[in-house]
């Protein structure tokens, strides 16, 4: 067993430290951005997306395993995306409630990194051959986002063997 030393003691108590202070900042934000959505200020109307695969690093991380296959980036309308994807869809991705549905602190730093003028890969969806033949295999909060900024259509990165699976979907 590994012995607790006093630096440990310091290096944890820093740690949880930072945390509570980060924590505190997300509550601060999160009560500006409310104030934004209640005064109809908000500071966004749109996501500024990558619309081209060239620019889309699947080497990240969080694309583990998805570089080496074919994908294309496709608009599709984004609550028959909603219904298609989830039961309840208007409870679980709302159009009037932008908190307390997915992470606060990522659909923050989403709002903040958009605000700086950044831009964002589009959701990678696939089809299922289920009751509800949509899969979210990435982006989550950015749906979010869309289906509360009341986005009609939106870009979502499809694996070629789904392309027209899905499309048929909206026939």
């Amino acid at each position: 067993m590994e012995e607790i030393t006093p630096e440990k003691i310091a290096e944890v108590k820093k740690m949880l430290e930072q945390r509570v202070i980060r924590a505190k900042e997300i509550e601060q934000k999160k009560k500006e951005l409310n104030r934004h959505i209640k005064n109809s200020t908000f500071p966004l109307k749109d996501i500024n997306w990558h619309l081209e695969m060239k620019d889309i690093d699947f080497s990240l991380s969080d694309y583990e395993g998805k570089e080496n296959k074919e994908y294309e980036i496709i608009n599709l309308p984004t609550d028959k995306v909603a219904h298609f994807y989830i039961k309840d869809a208007d409870k679980k991705f709302p159009k009037d409630k932008l908190f307390g549905i997915r992470t606060d602190a990522k659909i923050i730093r989403l709002i903040e990194y958009l605000q700086q003028g950044g831009k964002v890969t589009p959701p990678i969806i696939r089809y299922i051959d289920y009751k509800l033949p949509i899969m979210f295999d990435q982006g989550n909060h950015r749906f979010a986002l869309s289906r509360f900024l009341k986005l009609n259509d939106m870009p979502f990165i499809i694996e070629k063997k789904d392309i027209e699976k899905i499309k048929a979907l909206f026939d």
